[in-house]
């Protein structure tokens, strides 16, 4: 089949988007949950969803069957995806293909499709839903085509208005002619006491939300708003029709959202931002949608560090046709969807988590697979997607991915000490930071910024005095105060003279079979002709030199030491004719020695690179422990020593005297060698050893 652009219609899902709860269910933000599964063909585009607080979840659009059976554009799916049949399917037929779906407190629903506006009075107790064909009947009496809708939220009861905007013809109590947006009473008539702006009387308007009244410290909204979207921009206009924010616009604006102050509080305020996204020609046209690059912007807000565009016709970095829906979520982040390919330059399709400041969140599966016409966040958190395939013929698909974390507010963990570096150290300051969504970070010196350091780390490369300082990080939230971390003191010193054992003539001197050295690196040197140790070139190293009282296996460790040390163990008498035995980075050496023999050790690290810390070098015996003994169907056991290499495992009669026999030598294994007795069960009983050659 091929590939086409499919005709992106959008009616618009206006669910009430409730405070956001922990996820019912594991998995990655944007992830699908495959809880839910779509059970069979649908046989139009979806151009239209909401979900009720029973988790039920309404479709509308072109379609007329779904999995199966006859719902001429309505419908409604139980939580996991399968069809609810307590809807009846000709319920409201005479609204024609549905463009808007809104829900009330308490399971009313509510619908705008091609011949008016609709509504379904639900009914607890058998948990179905019947037409109110006295509202239905008034309703379309004013609205010949309803293309959004929305009701008041917030208040746990039935709606007392609706809102709808479409095709309407009226004159309002100042005369002036309203085609395009009404205010219905419960009962479907006309409220007059809703009069659009008469500058605006018969523009597009394409979204309708409501943004229910709420408290934001000193920022109080005792009355509820209307945030509308259209041909003009956006408005935020009073339930009088007052406005209270306008910003015009030569593109069409399809969707909007109010990014809140806070958790929980949808509040417009100085503080508060707009988000808008849109296409050229928004609505519904069944055969003639035209596009162009979306748009993508905020207004309002007092943070000019935050994102302020994400324009398609402008940057020419973002591809797509059209934004279809925003969430605006309590950090300041949101989500997106719709029909594009790119945003900011990121290749995502159709489905994306924006930060605060515009930043494309690259954790997020920001792929929806198909594309999207209307989106709505369930209680849970979770995204319901609802679309079309992509390819001819059209059929619909709906799908339900992972949301993300709630808001978190900025908290720093630990408390970083000061720092010290010698004059031509390099380390990196840290400071540990918890954050949901992450906020932008700014690194200070002496309570300036340095505004190239971004990250939640800053790293002093080759320090000198003029890095010595009080550093800390801020962390500036969405729409709050900032945070700073703790204040890490960095002290830079001069570099200690070389430490004593830096040339191989003047290694100190190990003694006896266990042995303990320290010394530090600082200001070390290397020599002509030193090996390269554990292939650290151009270094600094330090020696000692150690002669094996015993024959057998050592292990040699510098594990203790303050950087990742690369360790050298070497025969011979001069740094330029050195014979290698072992040699290993950060690690510990295991290695087999000879009596009275002499071994050069050597600890190097690389400059500039944490290497410049205090050296603890330990040198032990490589001890056999048993770890298991079996007595089933003859004598077994296991002990742990080297990493490789191999014991001996001997037996005697009797300890008074002992006369040690060998039984086998077996190799070790990561560290484990393991023995059974080949002898019958019948031999006289032994008393056994391990040990190494």
């Amino acid at each position: 089949m091929k590939r086409r652009h499919p005709r992106l219609i959008f009616g618009l899902f206006l669910a009430a988007l409730t405070g956001f709860h922990p996820l019912a269910a594991s998995g990655a933000p944007g992830d699908p949950d495959n809880t839910f599964v779509q059970q069979g063909t649908i046989d139009q585009p979806i151009t239209a969803v909401a979900v009720d607080l029973f988790g039920n979840i309404w479709i509308g659009g072109r379609f007329s069957n779904v999995y199966g059976q006859g719902y001429p554009y309505l419908a409604v799916l139980n939580p996991d995806g399968t069809l609810n049949t307590h809807f009846t399917s000709a319920s409201l037929f005479s609204i024609g293909v549905v463009h808007a779906i809104d829900v009330d407190d308490t399971g009313n629903v509510y619908v705008g499709g091609q011949y008016g506006m609709g509504r379904l009075n639900y009914v607890p107790n058998n948990q179905s839903w019947t037409v109110d064909t006295a509202f239905t009947t008034q309703a379309s009496q004013v609205f010949h085509r309803c293309d959004t809708l929305t009701v008041d939220h917030g208040f746990g009861q039935p709606a007392q208005t609706v809102f709808g905007a479409g095709n309407v013809f009226y004159t309002n109590n100042n005369n002036t002619v309203i085609g395009n947006m009404a205010c219905l009473h419960i009962n479907g008539t006309l409220d007059p006491s809703f009069i659009m702006p008469s500058a605006n009387a018969f523009d597009s308007v394409v979204q309708i939300r409501y943004v229910p009244p709420c408290s934001c410290g000193s920022n109080t909204i005792g009355i509820p708003y209307l945030l509308i979207s259209g041909s003009f921009g956006v408005m935020l206009l009073d339930a009088s029709g007052l406005i209270n924010f306008a910003d015009a616009d030569y593109l069409n604006t399809s969707c909007a959202a109010i990014r809140p102050l806070a958790a929980q509080n949808n509040c417009p305020s100085s503080h508060g931002e707009i988000i808008r996204g849109g296409f050229f020609y928004g609505g519904y046209f069944a055969n003639n949608d035209q596009f162009t690059p979306f748009h993508l912007e905020r207004l309002g807000g007092s943070d000019p560090t935050w994102f302020h565009s994400i324009n398609g016709y402008l940057a020419g970095v973002n591809n797509g046709y059209a934004i279809a829906a925003i969430d605006a979520l309590d950090g300041g982040d949101m989500v997106v969807a719709g029909l594009f390919s790119q945003i900011g330059g990121n290749n995502i399709n159709n489905f994306a988590h924006l930060l605060p400041d515009g930043r494309v969140d690259q954790s997020f599966n920001n792929n929806a697979g198909y594309p999207v016409f209307a989106m709505a966040r369930q209680p849970d958190g979770k995204y319901i997607l609802a679309g079309e395939n992509g390819i001819t013929p059209d059929t619909g698909i709906i799908s339900r991915r992972f949301g993300l974390p709630a808001a978190r507010p900025v908290t720093f963990t630990g408390q970083p000490p000061g720092v010290t570096l010698f004059i031509g150290e390099s380390s990196c300051l840290q400071s540990g930071l918890d954050a949901w969504p992450p906020p932008p970070l700014l690194w200070y010196k002496n309570n300036n910024p340095l505004t190239d350091q971004t990250g939640s780390s800053i790293c002093i490369s080759g320090a000198t005095t003029n890095d010595a300082a009080d550093y800390f990080l801020r962390a500036t939230p969405f729409c709050g105060s900032s945070v700073d971390g703790p204040t890490i003191h960095l002290t830079v010193l001069l570099p200690p003279p070389p430490p004593p054992n830096d040339m191989f003539a003047n290694a100190f001197t190990l003694t006896g079979v266990s042995a303990t050295g320290t010394s530090y690196i600082r200001s070390a040197t290397t020599e002509t002709g030193e090996p390269n140790h554990a292939g650290q070139t151009a270094g600094r190293s330090v020696w000692w030199k150690w002669t094996a009282p015993i024959n057998g296996r050592v292990r040699l460790t510098a594990s203790g030491s303050e950087f990742p040390a690369a360790l050298g163990v070497y025969r011979g008498t001069a740094v330029n004719s050195l014979t290698l035995v072992t040699n290993g980075f950060a690690t510990n050496l295991v290695f087999t020695v000879v009596s009275n023999t002499t071994y050069r050790v050597a600890v190097g690290g690389t400059p500039h690179v944490g290497s410049m810390g205090n050296v603890l070098l330990q040198l032990n015996p490589v001890a056999i422990i048993p770890s298991s003994l079996f007595l089933n169907s003859g004598l077994n056991f296991q002990a742990t020593g080297p990493d490789t290499g191999s014991a001996v495992v001997e037996a005697t009669l009797s300890l008074a005297p002992a006369n040690w026999q060998p039984l086998a030598t077996n190799p070790f294994v990561n560290g484990t060698v393991t023995f059974t007795d080949p002898r019958p069960p019948t031999n006289p009983a032994s008393f056994y050893r391990i040990r190494l050659p």
